[in-house]
């Protein structure tokens, strides 16, 4: 249980809620304690945007936002590391990730 917002509770829990839900997607969830905008965006090693997984304003509560491999021009990647970020106010979470075809 989340008891107060902050980058290592996030942190805490970003870990714990990165699962594969089918065939190359991966969900990241998460819980506000309160409401404000979420942006979420995967990037390579070096630091380049490949996706952009949500910006958009949500309610308190528990959210998640998938992956399905793809870039922002619909095309799968290659295998290798990324990153995903997850940004809500002033917190900045990025977390390693593993994408396999």
């Amino acid at each position: 249980m989340l008891i107060s917002w902050g980058l290592t509770a996030l942190c805490g829990i970003l870990k714990r809620k990165l699962r594969l839900t089918g065939p190359g997607t991966s969900r990241i969830a998460f819980v506000l304690p309160r409401a404000g905008r979420v942006s979420g965006d995967v990037i390579t090693i070096d630091g380049r945007l490949v996706a952009r997984l949500c910006d958009r304003f949500m309610i308190p509560g528990r959210h998640s936002i998938e992956w399905d491999g793809r870039d922002d021009s619909g095309q799968r990647v290659a295998s290798g590391v990324y990153f995903y970020t997850v940004r809500f106010g002033s917190e900045n979470v990025t977390k390693k990730m593993v994408n396999l075809r």
